[in-house]
């Protein structure tokens, strides 16, 4: 799981971060090696892997944390809010990275505010409202006004557009 904050969730230097959970796990040297390179890899952060969270921006932070998550190689990954507080080049390099994650076999959870992220990546969304869950196809649940309207969620730009 990644949380909103990733302050909440990075424990050091970012190799160090990144390396945590596999080291926990018990692995060898060289299978945690493996894994932290291709997670900083699959997230673009290679760069920095010196550095320490303090001298990162905020998108390069939740990169950090995901990275982290995925460097443990879950058949689920749970996000929350991951796109919140990025500029739209990295929501868009975010949703490319979690788009090949799920097609490599990983089952991403990604839970948003944000319709817009849902309706340009989500092919299956569940809808909190009134107490109830609403399920279905993200496209046909993000165009059912009263729905919308009853979760406090904005129409998404591509129908205010569009329109009916």
């Amino acid at each position: 799981m990644v949380l909103q904050e990733p302050d909440d969730q990075i424990v050091g230097a970012v190799r160090a971060d990144v390396s945590f959970g596999p080291v926990n796990l018990g692995l060898a040297r060289a299978e945690v090696m493996a894994r932290v390179d291709e997670a900083m890899d699959a997230l673009d952060i290679g760069d920095l892997a010196d550095r320490t969270p303090n001298h990162l921006s905020f998108g390069q932070r939740k990169r950090v944390a995901i990275a982290g998550a995925v460097a443990m190689r879950p058949q689920v990954l749970l996000l929350d809010e991951a796109t919140a507080g990025l500029d739209p080049k990295a929501v868009h390099d975010l949703l490319d990275t979690l788009t090949a994650l799920s097609r490599a076999g990983t089952a991403v959870v990604l839970a948003t505010h944000d319709v817009d992220v849902a309706w340009t990546w989500s092919q299956d969304t569940l809808i909190l409202s009134e107490h109830t869950v609403r399920r279905g196809p993200t496209h046909e649940l993000l165009c059912d006004d009263a729905l919308l309207a009853d979760a406090r969620l904005a129409t998404p730009w591509v129908q205010r557009c569009h329109g009916d």
